[in-house]
């Protein structure tokens, strides 16, 4: 195997570990340490160096357990080395989808980690604006891996005050990954191109993370795409919004066949965060201190008391036995029972309801909006070749109903 000498990096070219549009990913030798570790190739031609020098500075800023740590940064030729510690076991992507799905106590110690990451970051006024399962490494096997966000090419970094506070600021980038996105950042330009009145980034991740724990807990997606006038699911979603039903109820309407469920503090927690109006829709702090995720739910209350809303009963965070565990990961609705101009599915509703699952997680991978960035992950993903073969066939298959 090939060996390069990078600073006080020893390469191993054979090693690769990922690849994405601007490089590969390969292992390398920290001679120093001893330590394995990451290392990512740029090739400069293919990629701004200011994009790049951005990128590995907010690696810096975020000092977090959480959040993957860059060691060096070297530049030879036409090459730029970043060298970060390494993430052995996947994305949390492939986790979950070797499961099917997970079970509350396993998704829990997963979100928790992420929840403390990106309030460390929004506090230091970041939003990643990317936040995704495949953006998520694990470091060991074991259910409830330490975990670690990467990939931070479309972050916003905004102005902070001399008091340490964030400047509030509307961004109106486009940007993400489809079956993750904000509606209102999927609104950020309509189909001619021009753009909207923007929108708050950090509200933007909290409904990605949001997407995150549903993913997590079903196995499926809840939307295509968060865009009412073109994915019939975010359609009916508005609707019940706007009477005052249950979002997560209403998803699971559309699959009655399927044994679908979650405790009462997960569902609570869901409806706080898929909101289709960002004013609406749980912070941060409301979130970190909901009952599903902490022993109080005085921050839930006082969200409540925010919205003008009557406080909500106080109910049990004790998982459901019957938590979904094994929403397939290949099933998906086909061009034949399908639509593609987002409305209702063909033929007879309750035919489709038999068969469909909900959105893959597999079939979706990397479906995008705007200027979705490949992941240059540093570990290999362990979702196996079923997915493989599903995302071979995503261009044959319709997602948009």
């Amino acid at each position: 195997m090939t060996k390069l000498q990078v600073g006080r990096f020893q390469l191993e070219e054979g090693a690769q570990l990922g690849a994405g549009g601007y490089g590969v990913v390969v292992k390398a030798l920290d001679t120093q340490s001893g330590s394995i570790v990451a290392a990512k190739k740029i090739d400069k031609r293919k990629m701004k160096g200011d994009a790049i020098e951005r990128e590995v500075m907010l690696m810096r800023m975020l000092n977090h357990p959480n959040v993957i740590a860059v060691l060096d940064q070297v530049e030879m030729d036409t090459t730029i080395f970043i060298f970060m510690e390494l993430a052995t076991k996947g994305e949390l992507f492939g986790r979950v989808i070797q499961s099917g799905s997970l079970t509350e106590a396993d998704a829990r110690p997963y979100f928790t980690q992420l929840m403390n990451a990106v309030k460390f970051m929004h506090d230091k006024g970041v939003a990643h604006r990317d936040l995704k399962l495949e953006n998520v490494l694990l470091l060991t096997g074991e259910a409830g891996s330490a975990c670690k966000i990467i990939d931070w090419g479309l972050a916003h970094q905004h102005e902070m005050l001399p008091g340490g506070e964030v400047r509030s600021e509307m961004v109106h980038s486009r940007c993400g990954s489809r079956s993750y996105m904000a509606p209102e950042v999927v609104a950020a330009k309509d189909k001619t191109g021009r753009k909207g009145p923007g929108y708050e980034a950090f509200g933007a991740d909290v409904w990605s993370l949001g997407v995150c724990m549903f993913a997590m807990l079903v196995g499926f997606f809840p939307f295509d795409r968060a865009e009412p006038e073109s994915d019939w699911r975010a359609r009916k979603c508005y609707e019940a919004q706007l009477s005052g039903l249950s979002t997560v109820d209403t998803i699971f309407s559309f699959y009655p066949r399927k044994k679908l469920s979650i405790s009462p503090a997960a569902k609570r927690l869901l409806d706080s965060m898929l909101v289709f109006s960002p004013a609406r829709r749980a912070t941060m702090e409301e979130v970190l201190g909901s009952s599903w995720l902490a022993p109080t739910d005085v921050v839930q209350m006082r969200r409540q008391v925010r919205l003008g809303l009557a406080p909500l009963e106080r109910e049990a965070s004790g998982e459901c036995d019957s938590t979904a565990s094994s929403a397939p990961t290949s099933a998906c609705p086909s061009q034949s029972s399908e639509k593609a101009t987002g409305g209702s599915p063909t033929g007879a509703a309750d035919s489709w309801a038999t068969t469909a699952v909900g959105i893959s997680l597999a079939s979706a991978r990397g479906l995008a909006g705007g200027n979705r960035r490949a992941s240059d992950t540093a570990s290999v993903s362990s979702a196996g070749s079923s997915v493989k073969r599903s995302v071979a066939r995503l261009d044959k298959l319709v997602h948009v109903l």
